[in-house]
């Protein structure tokens, strides 16, 4: 019920953005004009599943924490029925919807009846959805590994591009892969799950972009590895945003973040510098924070320095690693 909710606030309201929440001054100052409503529901999901505190779907009601019965019992749930549809085509899922619902109209069904009405009407093993997706915390994560130039059919007279894939989560879902130019869809590319990598040849002719799953259609875990520019020197790194304070990642940039920095202490008096740090939300597995500062009582160069990488086993919220240095007057 909250999925068809949620196509129709999309089929309605598709240009619709986080303006109508914040002013649009502050929308603009903190760089989040250009997020969609789809984009919040993902960002939800990622905030809690980044850091293995997200839970599977079927569970009981009671087993759900506060913050996960909104984030995974509503969130979640839309994002992997988007994605299904996404996979199936809109028709077909559509037509095995209606199917489940002429089905148990009025009887109380569980999820088994649920996968076999699925997979009866579509002919496909659904398996990576209803085993996974459904009742595990598993993560789905793949990223454009290299793309390089392929041999083309004798017919064909554009560019040929073999683009290798590789999948970094545990989940051997399909891949949604697009070819655009600009920020334009000119095609979409179904690739069927698998496990380690694979290889996909495409026949580009005005694309300037290869992205996995541009439109946020897959419960992607980690969005900054999906995007390769092809006209790029460095292909894989998004243009830089230098972002005042901080704002919400964006898997298109190269987001460094500033705020200024003011401290004092007995020995170097006022202190003033600039504090660069990496965008704060959702968690990230990498993280840096580097303080160049001066000492006005001193005269000397002073500043702090943070480097630390996050772990998150399944066993373990959270193990870090990391480097912290700081150097003041005595």
């Amino acid at each position: 019920n909250s999925y068809y909710e949620y196509r129709y606030i999309k089929t309605k309201y598709p240009k619709e953005g986080l303006l109508e929440r914040f002013p649009e001054g502050l929308a603009k100052f903190l760089d989040i004009a250009q997020y969609k409503r789809s984009y919040l529901t993902d960002l939800g999901y990622q905030l809690m599943a980044r850091e293995n505190l997200d839970q599977p779907i079927d569970i009981t009601s009671s087993k759900f924490t506060a913050l996960n019965y909104d984030i995974v019992v509503y969130g979640k749930t839309m994002l992997i029925m988007d994605y299904l549809e996404a996979y199936l085509g809109t028709e077909v899922f559509d037509k095995a919807m209606k199917k489940y619902f002429e089905t148990w109209k009025y009887k109380h069904t569980q999820p088994e009846d649920f996968r076999r009405v699925m997979e009866q009407e579509t002919g496909k093993d659904l398996s990576w959805f209803f085993d996974d997706l459904l009742n595990t915390t598993k993560k789905l994560d793949y990223k454009i590994a290299k793309v390089s130039k392929d041999k083309c059919p004798t017919s064909f007279t554009g560019d040929c591009l073999k683009v290798k894939l590789k999948n970094k989560g545990n989940i051997k879902g399909p891949v949604l892969l697009s070819e655009m130019k600009g920020d334009s869809v000119l095609a979409t590319h179904v690739i069927e799950g698998f496990k380690t990598d694979t290889s996909f040849n495409l026949y580009c002719i005005a694309t300037d972009k290869i992205k996995i799953d541009p439109l946020l259609q897959m419960p992607e875990i980690n969005r900054k590895n999906n995007t390769y520019w092809l006209k790029k020197v460095a292909h894989k790194t998004g243009k830089l945003r230098l972002q005042f304070i901080g704002s919400l990642e964006d898997q298109d940039r190269t987001q460094v973040c500033f705020a200024p920095y003011l401290g004092w202490n007995n020995y170097d008096k006022t202190q003033v510098g600039l504090a660069f740090y990496n965008t704060p939300v959702p968690g990230q597995k990498f993280n840096y924070m580097l303080v160049p500062a001066f000492g006005t009582g001193s005269k000397q160069f002073i500043g702090i320095a943070k480097l630390n990488y996050n772990f998150y086993p399944e066993q373990v919220q959270r193990f870090t690693v990391g480097l912290n240095a700081r150097r003041f007057s005595y």
